[in-house]
């Protein structure tokens, strides 16, 4: 089946926001109808499953068809039928660590890099941007590499070649975020490093970057 036309997200790679607050970043009328593949698999240690339910329910709420891929409970075969077939891949928050080993587990992440390299839209909330990155042991302050004990190493997706660190300003994980950001730019230098509060998003298309926040 022939994609739909996407013109507010053809030249999307990599979006970051807040967990809760992504929604309200996106336009409404263009994304209506766009099949969504919605892995949520970087919080499956929360039981509640909150910020989860969250999601859902905005992106359903703005239009979109909503296909949630659990990589712990789907098979290889169905995991690249529903990637390739939805228009939009949307990787939610958690812990990034935990996300990276079971995109790389499930067979998810590489096939999910092919198809971005080909022009397919990445939304990345939270852990789903910082696996974007070439590597993420950058974000250790924040993420508790403890919960992937079958990770071997912290090579990420490679999506873009920028370091992204969510939930700058956050009462919880704030700090971190800004220690992080310190330390990544001195390492990588400023152009590489971009730190966003839970109220913002970055649209990334090629070497063109666009800050986005929900209050403009």
């Amino acid at each position: 089946m022939a994609s739909r036309p996407m013109p507010a997200l053809t030249a999307l790679r990599s979006v970051t926001a807040g967990a809760s607050n992504q929604a309200g970043l996106l336009p409404q009328d263009p994304l209506s109808g766009l099949r969504v593949a919605y892995i949520p698999n970087a919080n499956d240690h929360d039981p509640s499953r909150h910020f989860r339910k969250l999601i859902l329910g905005a992106l359903r709420r703005a239009g979109l068809k909503v296909r949630v891929l659990d990589l712990a409970h789907t098979g290889r075969d169905m995991i690249a039928r529903v990637l390739e077939e939805c228009e939009v891949i949307w990787v939610g928050g958690g812990n990034s660590f935990y996300l990276l080993q079971e995109l790389r587990r499930s067979g998810a992440g590489q096939l999910i890099a092919r198809l971005v390299d080909h022009g397919k839209p990445y939304v990345g909330v939270s852990a789903g941007a910082v696996v974007a990155a070439p590597d993420i042991a950058y974000i250790e302050p924040m993420d508790s590499r403890e919960m992937a004990p079958e990770l071997q190493d912290t090579k990420g997706l490679a999506l873009t070649g920028m370091r992204i660190i969510p939930h700058l300003g956050n009462a919880m994980m704030g700090k971190a975020a800004k220690a992080i950001r310190d330390k990544a730019a001195k390492e990588s230098g400023p152009s590489m490093t971009h730190a966003v509060s839970d109220m913002e998003a970055l649209i990334v298309k090629d070497d063109e970057i666009r800050r986005l926040n929900q209050r403009d």
